[in-house]
């Protein structure tokens, strides 16, 4: 028994780093990119953009349609008889929205020396956007998303800080409520993001992707759900005791791992932290994304620490007939440990 909960912390390792080894073994196919056209070659030469149409939407009927582009160079029209496609530059946002009777689709625009090029990138395929989640019914990218990142600066930034939150919240209250806790925080996080243009009617078309509300969830579930002495215990496990050194992170965990509500306040300021800046100076972070896994992992938190999951040091001992536990095993004891 003992033996078996001196190797929480290690279990708790193992299963993160998988679930760590999963996200970046997507990373290749979710970041695959296609070039489509060039937005500047439309109308004058359009071979490229009627095969990517007919690829794409099936559309045969574009071969002899009508192409023409509005006097702003912001929207491409495709017309015969009935039938009509249209394509908008949104060149702040560096996109093109393709719009059909029926559907919308996101493609990146990059611009390759004094021309627009258009791309299809897979994870505007695997991300949660709020139009295709409610005209099409595309709930899949609720799962999807969070194992899909836009670069290697995306998902490094992701992982540090599962490894470091995700392996302590997982040694406190075991992994399979980790889990729990993981995959709950980032599908709030992405239904967060489906309901945000109610305040912002143009995010309806951006696609969000990456694990941050999952990690968000975790941070904010292990600020409420901590035992009252994690940073003692933090201290004598073989692998928490080197997180507070972790370069860009240790200074969070230590807020978050702060006694009683000084952990909730340092969750509050990390999210404000991260937030107010971009905001202020226009960045493109699905700010909502973030709010959502907060506040799951907050109500998660609550309610796994409310089910006494954790036992105090007093009642971290073994009976009358063996010798204290602290004296055995360089971490204190709770309930959880490998159930």
């Amino acid at each position: 028994m003992i033996y078996k909960r001196m190797k929480n912390d290690r279990k708790a390792a193992i299963v993160v780093t998988l679930l760590i080894i999963l996200t970046i073994a997507a990373y290749p196919f979710t970041s695959t990119e296609e070039y489509l056209f060039c937005w500047d070659d439309v109308p004058d030469w359009n071979a490229e953009l009627i095969k990517f149409l007919k690829n794409e939407i099936k559309a045969e009927w574009v071969e002899d349609a009508e192409i023409k582009k509005s006097e702003s160079d912001m929207f491409t029209y495709i017309t015969k008889e009935e039938n009509s496609i249209v394509l908008k530059l949104i060149a702040k946002e560096g996109k093109v929205i393709l719009i059909t009777e029926n559907k919308t689709y996101e493609y990146s625009i990059v611009k390759e020396g004094k021309k627009l090029n258009v791309y299809k990138y897979n994870w505007q395929i695997y991300g949660i956007q709020s139009y295709s989640f409610f005209r099409e019914g595309k709930f899949e990218p609720l799962i999807t998303a969070i194992f899909t990142h836009l670069d290697e600066w995306h998902i490094f930034g992701n992982m540090v800080f599962l490894f470091v939150f995700g392996i302590t919240l997982a040694t406190f209250i075991g992994w399979k409520k980790f889990l729990v806790i993981y995959f709950i925080g980032g599908i709030a996080g992405n239904l967060a993001w489906v309901i945000y243009p109610v305040i912002d009617e143009g995010a309806a078309s951006v696609t969000a992707v990456g694990a941050s509300g999952a990690v968000f969830a975790v941070m904010a579930a292990l600020a409420m759900a901590k035992p009252k002495n994690a940073d003692e215990i933090a201290k004598k496990s073989e692998i928490l005791k080197f997180f507070s050194y972790v370069p860009g992170v240790g200074l969070i965990y230590e807020l978050v791992m702060g006694e009683g509500i000084l952990g909730f306040i340092g969750i509050i300021f990390y999210f404000l932290f991260v937030t107010v800046p971009d905001l202020i100076l226009g960045g493109a972070t699905a700010h909502a994304v973030h709010f959502g896994g907060l506040l799951a992992g907050l109500v998660l938190g609550y309610l796994f620490k409310c089910k006494n999951d954790f036992e105090t040091d007093e009642n971290a001992k073994h009976g009358d007939n063996e010798k204290k536990y602290d004296a055995l095993m360089p971490v204190h004891d709770y309930d959880g440990f490998l159930k």
